[in-house]
C-alpha cells in the first residue's frame, strides 16, 4: 500500500526527533516512557481495522505510545481521531507525533483528521462527542460508569493502564515484581497484586473487573499457570516475565 510506504518513510526520518522529545518530556514530567517507540511500531505494525466506525474520541493520560499507535491505525483505516488529554502530559512529544501524521495526510491528499487537545475534562469531551461515533476510554474505572451514562455515543473501555499480578514468594518473582512496579509507578499504570493465596479465589476477583486488563502470573507451578491461562478472562495474559522490558509497548486496541 502506498500510504504504508509513505508512513514508514516519514517515521524513519523522524524517529530520532521523537526519541529526543520523549527524553526531554521524561525529565519534565518525571516519567520513564521508553525511547525507541517509533522503531518498535515500524517493526510491529498492526493492520487490524474495524471498518464500520469512522470517527473516535480518545480519552487517556497522554501516553505517546497510545497516541502513536492509534494514529497509525486511524491513518491506515481512514479514520478520524480526536485525542483528549486531561493535562499537559508529554505535550511536546504528542504534538510532534500528531504533526507528523498531519504531514502524511496532507502529502497524500487524504481527508483524515487527527488532532490532540490538552487540559480537557469530561464535559469538554461530551461537548465534542456529537462529532464522533465512539469514545475510547483508556483510564481507570473510577469515572467510567458516569461517563457511559452521560455519553450519547458508545464508550469502548480499554484497561491499558491497570495491571493485575498474581505471584508466589520467591526472590526471582520479587525481582520481576519490583521491575513491573517501578515501570507502573513512573508511567501512571495502576498495579494490583495477589500474593500466593488460593489462586482460584484470586482469579474470581480478577475476573470481576479485569476483562481488558493485563494479567500477570509469576509462578513456577505448571498447574497454577494453566489455571490462570484457562480461567482468567483477559486477552492479555503474561507468564513469568516483565512485559514492559525491552521496549514492549503492548498497547492494543482495534478501531
Amino acid at each position: 500500500m502506498k500510504i504504508i510506504d509513505s508512513l514508514k518513510k516519514i517515521l524513519i526520518q523522524n524517529k530520532e526527533n521523537v526519541d529526543k522529545l520523549i527524553k526531554s518530556d521524561n525529565k519534565k514530567y518525571n516519567q520513564n516512557i521508553q525511547e525507541g517507540l517509533i522503531q518498535y511500531y515500524i517493526n510491529n505494525m498492526d493492520y487490524e481495522i474495524d471498518s464500520e466506525t469512522k470517527s473516535y474520541i480518545v480519552m487517556y493520560n497522554g501516553n505517546p505510545a497510545i497516541t502513536f499507535y492509534l494514529s497509525v491505525k486511524a491513518l491506515i483505516g481512514n479514520k478520524n481521531i480526536m485525542f483528549m488529554v486531561q493535562d499537559d502530559y508529554f505535550k511536546d512529544t504528542n504534538n510532534y507525533i500528531v504533526d507528523l501524521f498531519s504531514r502524511i495526510i496532507k502529502a497524500n491528499n487524504l481527508k483524515n483528521i487527527i488532532k490532540i487537545y490538552f487540559n480537557t475534562d469530561e464535559d469538554k469531551v461530551l461537548e465534542n462527542s456529537s462529532m464522533c461515533d465512539k469514545i475510547i476510554y483508556i483510564n481507570d474505572k473510577y469515572n467510567l460508569k458516569g461517563l457511559m451514562k452521560k455519553a450519547k455515543i458508545p464508550v469502548i473501555y480499554n484497561g491499558y493502564n491497570t495491571v493485575y499480578v498474581y505471584y508466589e514468594d520467591s526472590d526471582e518473582n520479587y525481582n520481576i515484581l519490583d521491575e513491573i512496579n517501578e515501570y507502573c509507578a513512573y508511567n501512571n499504570i495502576i498495579m494490583q497484586t495477589f500474593e500466593d493465596e488460593e489462586i482460584l479465589d484470586d482469579i474470581s476477583i480478577i475476573n470481576n473487573v479485569a476483562k481488558n486488563y493485563m494479567c500477570i502470573i509469576l509462578s513456577q507451578d505448571k498447574e497454577k499457570q494453566e489455571n490462570f491461562k484457562r480461567r482468567v478472562k483477559s486477552e492479555n495474559i503474561i507468564i513469568n516475565k516483565n512485559p514492559f522490558k525491552e521496549n514492549n509497548y503492548i498497547f492494543k486496541c482495534n478501531i
